[in-house]
């Protein structure tokens, strides 16, 4: 049964007064963490200070003028070091498309310059994973280095002390070896990006827009998909992002729209009969729906789409027994929220809103739920139990490469949206070896980012960027200074001894 009041009974209350600037605010947060190489003394993040991909390159190996990789830079994709081109990609599109959107929004909340921070930092790594007009490197770390559990720094020592230089090369995408769901995707990520910095930084809006067309033709010239991808393989083909890709082509090459108009006339019927909840899920392997939704918003096409995806996600898509929508038992969270954010662009600056789920949707998420956690990371509701013990290599920081050792998570990681409930019965329980339930990602924290961007209302207000403090002095158990403090083992000791003593006098 679905449970529609709006505080659940035997939970977390709701914030009347929420900040919503705040939890925008955490997804940065989120997102500046996850940076890749950096070797920065003054970063606010301990495992930053030592952590850099320096040799992440070509297949060449040439390295730049300061001794790095042209691949050194831009993030992680989730609690590994591995850099994904394909989800990099959808993530870096999300949050330029919210922008576009909510800019009002976040900069109310005195967060334009970090977020435009966050967002070229993966669209610079992804110029740079074009380096010629139709090659793209599509990751570099294999699944023999997602693998490993380590420190930072052992990114490029294996479990045995031996260094290497780990692979940027398996698969690169060329003319031999297309796959036009990834180069699409990025043609929609550059031409975003494109609008996006139109009005704040023109030459980098014209680069974006080069790169766009230049894999344009590169994705449509050589269509296809390999037969064997050892991660991030998206099974529905490469038809969405024809369209995706159109379209925002479309927005920031008008004059040529007639040679973008054959790729997405005509492709969103198959949504007007909606049989299936993956239908409407927006994702990195799913941007039709997305592409609907834009097409009759941006384009002035009345496709009369747009509202069908939008009542299905609020009365087909199955609920939890807490209301979330439910998608998948792995990565759950990120499902829900795209569906949020596509209904918060579709009812963006309307007068009239035929649904509003997303407030509701993000406020089980924040801890207004049965588990009385929320499923971001050292974030949520008061009240609610913050997850610390996130499947997550920095934040854990590891001893001898032990998933298990040190006993908490040594940097508690603000803002990350976590997968959350793996049923419709709202299991979920914080344990850093179930990845389906914590591990984060960067497309999980787009959609968050994008959805609390929309969020922001009249009591919301502006914040300052601040970072977590960690206490330096406290290793291999530190602590965040302003979280609840964790348990270290004396300190379980004492309070067992303590409870023994209480016992014992009892029983005298």
């Amino acid at each position: 049964m679905n449970n529609n009041f709006s505080n659940l009974i035997n939970s977390v209350p709701v914030d009347d007064d929420f900040n919503y600037c705040e939890g925008l605010k955490s997804g940065l947060i989120f997102l500046k963490a996850q940076r890749a190489g950096i070797n920065d003394p003054d970063s606010e993040f301990p495992w930053q200070v030592n952590s850099s991909t320096q040799f992440d390159t070509y297949k060449n190996g040439e390295l730049n003028h300061n001794g790095f990789g042209f691949l050194s830079k831009g993030y992680f994709d989730a609690g590994d070091y591995l850099k994904i081109t394909n989800t990099l990609s959808f993530s870096m599109t999300t949050l330029s498309w919210s922008l576009l959107e909510f800019k009002s929004n976040i900069e109310k909340c005195g967060l334009l310059e970090a977020y435009l921070s966050a967002l070229k930092t993966g669209v610079d790594w992804l110029i740079a994973a074009h380096p010629e007009p139709n090659v793209v490197y599509r990751q570099c770390g294999l699944e023999a280095d997602h693998s490993k559990w380590e420190r930072t720094y052992q990114i490029y020592i294996d479990q045995n002390g031996q260094h290497f230089k780990r692979d940027c090369n398996k698969q690169i995408i060329d003319i031999n070896n297309p796959s036009s769901d990834i180069v699409l995707e990025m043609v929609a990520t550059m031409s975003s990006a494109s609008k996006v910095f139109e009005s704040i930084d023109l030459d980098y809006s014209q680069l974006c827009k080069k790169h766009a067309l230049s894999l344009w033709d590169f994705g449509i010239k050589y269509q296809g998909k390999p037969s064997y991808v050892e991660m991030y393989n998206s099974k529905d083909g490469y038809e969405d992002e024809k369209v995706w890709a159109s379209v925002w082509l479309s927005l920031i090459d008008p004059l040529n729209i007639a040679q973008y108009e054959p790729y997405y006339q005509g492709k969103c019927d198959k949504l007007k009969s909606i049989n299936d909840k993956w239908d409407v899920v927006y994702s990195w392997a799913n941007k039709l729906p997305a592409a609907c939704i834009f097409i009759e918003k941006n384009l002035n096409e009345n496709i009369n789409i747009s509202n069908s995806i939008i009542n299905y996600w609020n009365t087909k898509v199955p609920k939890t027994k807490d209301g979330i929508f439910f998608i998948d038992e792995w990565g759950n969270n990120r499902y829900s929220l795209g569906g949020c954010l596509l209904e918060a662009i579709w009812n963006n600056k309307k007068s009239t809103l035929i649904t509003n789920f997303s407030k509701k949707q993000m406020e089980i998420i924040l801890g207004n739920n049965s588990n009385h956690y929320s499923y971001v990371s050292q974030f949520g509701f008061k009240n609610s139990k913050l997850p610390i013990n996130i499947h997550h290599r920095p934040s854990h920081n590891p001893i001898h490469f032990d998933k298990m050792n040190p006993i908490n998570n040594q940097y508690p990681i603000v803002g990350a949206l976590l997968p959350g409930p793996i049923d419709l019965n709202d299991t979920y329980y914080e344990d850093r070896n179930n990845y389906k339930m914590n591990e984060p990602a960067l497309d999980y924290n787009s959609v968050f980012i994008g959805v609390m961007a929309s969020l922001i209302n009249e009591k919301s207000s502006r914040v300052e960027l601040s970072f977590p403090i960690y206490d330096q002095n406290n290793d291999p158990y530190t602590i965040v200074a302003s979280s609840p403090k964790l348990l270290i083992p004396h300190q379980l000791i004492l309070i067992f001894i303590f409870i023994s003593m209480f016992f014992n006098s009892i029983n005298k």
